[in-house]
């Protein structure tokens, strides 16, 4: 694999103006994208931050009293010091949530484009909710591109305002905590 302007952007660039989050850009002094090659596991903590969603598709509630929503679309930004992690996110979601009790699941499709990286994280996200509160929130994706053999794998909690984190006009977003896992290291 390369990681060609990894090198560059773990040695000084960030993805946000206002610096990182985490300090996961080096590990034990080795630039990120050694890591990733050595390493096969690094691990990542920061936030997502929400952008503008556009809704596109069909929202109806069921007789049964469970609403339905189809292709949501919007775009974040995934700030976490991690230069394999940061980047745009593009995400679909499907939704079924049911009225009376509170229950309910959002899956979505997305991608993360990382910015120092030519590949992308393509992921699967489910989040759960139990009495109209989310209870639970996880995703996997698999690489592409230079990213290619590495599997993504996230929690996320808590959407509030970030502070600092989305930029200079701040954001809103959950804090999301992470690890890339590499293939098996082979002597």
């Amino acid at each position: 694999m390369r990681y060609p302007m990894l090198i560059a952007v773990a040695l000084g660039a960030t993805a946000c103006s206002d610096g990182p989050t985490s300090p996961m850009t080096t590990v034990s002094g080795r630039a990120a994208s050694s890591v990733a090659t050595l390493v096969p596991r690094i691990e990542f903590q920061g936030f997502i931050c929400f952008g503008v969603t556009t809704v596109q598709g069909n929202e109806w509630i069921s007789h049964g009293g469970v609403y339905h929503f189809r292709n949501g679309e919007n775009l974040n930004r995934w700030v976490t010091g991690n230069p394999l992690v940061d980047g745009v996110e593009h995400n679909v979601a499907d939704e079924n949530l049911n009225l009376k009790n509170g229950t309910g699941t959002i899956h979505l499709d997305l991608s993360v484009k990382p910015d120092a990286v030519d590949g992308t994280w393509e992921i699967r996200q489910t989040v759960q909710f139990r009495d109209f509160e989310v209870v639970d929130t996880r995703g996997v994706g698999h690489g592409t591109g230079e990213l290619h053999g590495l599997t993504l794998k996230f929690t996320a909690e808590g959407a509030a305002p970030i502070p600092g984190a989305c930029g200079t006009e701040g954001g809103f977003g959950p804090a999301i905590q992470g690890v890339i896992l590499g293939p098996a290291v082979q002597d």
